[in-house]
């Protein structure tokens, strides 16, 4: 039987080594092992609130920083546990690794970062206010450019402080606005926050080019034209990744790839306003040919 598994573990050996590779070796697997567990938290000793410090395996594995090591953003001393001290308050901003990256300068980061620091947040929360407020690192991904897909992504930020009273606390001692009775003001909010994005509003009329300068509720757009209308602030904003062109000669399919369309002219097609005008013109002549016909006829009866 030892002769045996000694063959065994021959054959094992051997197919490895001449056959199929050994799978990858996951660099992150020994941070998962402690940071996987949904319970991991600790107490901050200064504000008496539970930092959470887990990570969920799956949605960090369909993030765009999938392939990135856990210590190619953290310190590389936490790849030693217990993590020392010295570092345990270590401070991370997205600038840190995306500033100089040329693969990243379209994104504009440097101007994010400035119009974040001139942003509501910052305003009333100071440094306690940075970049992983809105955004998980370990699960950020980045939307797709149809209409939908920007309006659920972006939406799903505002509403995970907006709509999550533990959240809104852990991040200030504000009252929690009941976003019910702030948009009482505005007609049917539930399709509203459906189809549009918190940001179409509250970016106000002149927009700011990266789409992080959130200005106070009050001066926030209230005016329906401004949005139900064409070239509004939904086109300019929203819908800004659909070419004009595109909006001028196929309005029809736009709209049915929107699935609805609430914004005046979204859904005009020129070759269907051609047709139409055709028809009516072919209708008239027909009237006013059937008229003539029967006046002609009606004179040489007389």
């Amino acid at each position: 039987m030892r002769f045996g598994g000694l063959a065994l573990a021959l054959a094992v050996l051997a197919g490895r080594a001449g056959g199929a590779p050994a799978p990858a070796k996951d660099p992150n697997k020994a941070c998962f092992r402690c940071h996987a567990m949904a319970t991991m938290a600790y107490r901050d000793e200064r504000t008496g609130r539970v930092v959470f410090l887990a990570v969920d395996p799956a949605r960090f594995a369909a993030s765009n920083h999938r392939r990135l090591k856990c210590t190619n953003c953290h310190h590389r001393d936490f790849k030693w546990f217990p993590h020392p001290d010295e570092i345990a308050g270590e401070r991370l901003r997205c600038l840190d690794c995306h500033r100089d990256d040329p693969k990243l300068r379209k994104r504009g980061f440097p101007e994010i970062g400035r119009e974040v620091a001139a942003s509501v947040h910052v305003r009333k929360m100071g440094k306690a206010f940075d970049c992983f407020a809105c955004h998980d690192p370990h699960s950020f991904r980045l939307a797709g450019e149809d209409a939908p897909s920007l309006v659920a992504a972006a939406n799903g930020v505002c509403l995970s402080c907006h709509a999550a009273r533990e959240r809104f606390a852990s991040l200030t001692a504000r009252d929690f606005p009941e976003l019910e009775a702030t948009h009482a003001w505005l007609p049917n909010a539930a399709l509203h926050w459906r189809k549009s994005r918190c940001l179409d509003c509250h970016l106000g009329e002149k927009p700011a080019a990266r789409e992080h300068m959130i200005l106070p509720a009050k001066k926030g757009v209230r005016d329906c034209v401004g949005c139900h209308s064409r070239n509004s602030v939904l086109f300019t904003q929203l819908y800004r990744h659909t070419a004009k062109e595109s909006r001028s000669r196929f309005g029809f399919v736009n709209a049915a790839l929107l699935n609805d369309a609430y914004v005046i002219g979204a859904t005009r097609n020129l070759l269907v306003d051609r047709i139409a005008l055709a028809v009516l013109e072919l209708a008239l002549g027909g009237i006013a040919g059937h008229a003539i016909l029967r006046w002609r006829g009606r004179r040489k009866d007389e």
